[in-house]
């Protein structure tokens, strides 16, 4: 019995050597591929973090109308950045601060600025294969390779410490090798729970950020497209008008400049007694935790805390970061 089962066998496996079962085995093989290859798959679709119907910051009706303000440009080189940064924290108000990597008051600022319940935003340099070019330290590019662009978000994360979200313009992204580079900008951002602010217009971003489900929000306001007080005081008032008559959720975005933290610092007050909340953006949504990214080391810095002046006016000396495109990326 065991002898014919061996030859049974035996015969199979010659057969299978042969031209003819050679043909036989590919045209199965080909065959199941094909029928796995074709068979419906079950299609997980993507999971987005609903903070608008419109891809902004606002949200449906809420108890209390909440404005985030953003204050971005910190980190960079100029005359005068720390005494407008003590001013602002002198305020007491929740503030989201996006802090430029790499640079060498970067962590420093970081580490100030850090404190509950404010909140630290990475400002990521980013140049597009249309657009200006940046040579800011950290900056991502779409000539990069895919790792490095990965590694360089990464690396300007780790540059500040903790972070909640992105902020970079996001709108340039229509090319192939942009759309390249951003797709992996959030999915880094992904991967850590960060938000994407879009500091772009048109925010091509958006789609890409969408299929990522990475939460993707847009100013509703800029404070300092006209950088005089009148113009800032004038997108206060706009932002508080939107606050209230919505009733729900409004992220006002401004450059560190003297006129805006000042105009700022004197609008506080009206911004409180239309009863709205100021919170960080992180705040605007209690779907949104601000844990994503390292812990900061517990020891103190060596270098000097910045000054906190009083209320009046920056002095003259302050002066601005180099100027450049709308928020100087």
């Amino acid at each position: 019995m065991f002898k014919r089962a061996f030859a049974a066998i035996w015969r199979g496996v010659k057969a299978v050597f042969t031209l003819k079962g050679l043909l036989t085995s590919l045209l199965v093989g080909a065959l199941v591929a094909g029928v796995l290859l074709f068979m419906p798959r079950e299609v997980n679709e993507p999971r987005r973090v609903e903070m608008t119907g419109d891809s902004t910051g606002s949200t449906e009706p809420t108890a209390t109308p909440r404005i985030a303000i953003v204050i971005v440009g910190l980190g960079a080189q100029g005359k005068g950045l720390d005494a407008l940064i003590g001013r602002l924290m002198s305020l007491n108000v929740p503030l989201t601060y996006g802090i430029f990597p790499a640079t060498d008051a970067s962590r420093r600022q970081a580490r100030l600025v850090d404190v509950a319940p404010s909140e630290v935003a990475l400002q990521l340099p980013i140049a597009f294969s249309q657009g200006p070019t940046s040579k800011r330290p950290g900056v991502v590019t779409s000539r990069m390779r895919r790792r490095q662009i990965a590694r360089q978000v990464v690396t300007d994360i780790y540059s500040l410490g903790r972070v909640a979200g992105i902020v970079a313009p996001g709108g340039y992204a229509n090319g192939r090798t942009d759309g390249q580079m951003m797709r992996i900008v959030l999915t880094m951002a992904k991967r850590r729970n960060l938000y994407f602010l879009d500091l772009e217009d048109n925010g091509s971003a958006s789609r890409i950020a969408d299929g990522l489900g990475v939460q993707y929000l847009k100013p509703d306001v800029v404070l300092d497209d006209v950088q005089t007080a009148d113009g800032v005081k004038s997108q206060i008032s706009v932002a508080i008008n939107k606050a209230v008559s919505t009733q729900g959720n409004i992220i006002v975005v401004g450059q560190l400049l003297p006129v805006t933290v000042n105009t700022l610092m004197d609008s506080i007050d009206k911004i409180r007694k239309a009863d709205i909340e100021l919170t960080s953006i992180s705040g605007l949504s209690a779907s949104t935790e601000p844990t994503a990214g390292p812990s900061l080391p517990t020891t103190p810095t060596l270098e000097p805390s910045p000054t906190i002046l009083p209320t009046s006016t920056v002095p003259p000396t302050t002066t601005a970061p180099a100027p450049g495109s709308q928020f100087n990326f």
